[in-house]
């Protein structure tokens, strides 16, 4: 769904005379923000691949903007793995490709250092693109409509002093949960198709 079937929606549920479109759109606004802060599901990972600067080595993966949780980072076949700062700082390691990260403000750092012309791949979640204009649409429209729908209606009936809040927020708990345990489930599935072997292969 786009922002304004959404808005089409939410309003028909409100079923309030006093709502503006421009307060229905704030409404919605602030509810992909909620949502946002703390659901996890695929839909939401991004892939992002950063490659060692050109005849030097590099220490840092900066961030992007639409940066909200991290997922995997790995370099060739080896999932790297987080340290507190404390500890990365003080970790003595071989050249030879990054093992661990570290995060410090909108950066990652890395220890080893990536050779040039090496790559990291980082699997992350991101936030959406706001929905503006009528016609605008993200993932939320597409796959969690009536989760926005119900956010933004929590919000209405709490700005508008309505005995209605406790439904409406109890039911965005209950499609929140059903997302969060779809993505769990699809996890898990993920992980069953990975047979490991009953013994070591390195040597």
């Amino acid at each position: 769904m786009n922002l304004s079937q959404i808005r089409t929606k939410f309003l028909a549920v409100l079923n309030r005379n006093d709502c503006s479109t421009d307060l229905a759109n704030d409404f919605i606004g602030m509810a992909q923000t909620r949502i946002e802060r703390t659901l996890r599901i695929p839909a939401m990972e991004r892939v992002m691949i950063t490659q060692g600067i050109q005849d030097v080595s590099s220490d840092q993966i900066v961030l992007p903007p639409d940066f909200l949780s991290l997922k995997y980072l790995y370099h060739g076949h080896t999932l790297m793995e987080c340290r507190d700062l404390g500890h990365f700082l003080g970790l003595q390691v071989a050249p030879g490709g990054p093992k661990y990260y570290a995060r410090v403000g909108g950066s990652l750092l890395i220890k080893p250092s990536l050779p040039a012309g090496h790559q990291t791949t980082m699997v992350y979640h991101a936030s959406q693109t706001p929905m503006v204009a009528d016609t605008d649409e993200n993932i939320f429209g597409q796959i969690a409509a009536d989760l926005l729908i119900y956010g933004a209606l929590s919000y209405a009936t709490d700005y508008f002093v309505d005995d209605r809040t406790a439904a409406f927020e109890g039911r965005f708990n209950q499609l929140y949960a059903d997302l969060d345990e779809q993505a769990r489930m699809t996890d898990m599935e993920q992980s069953a198709m990975a047979v490991s072997p009953a013994y070591s292969t390195d040597y």
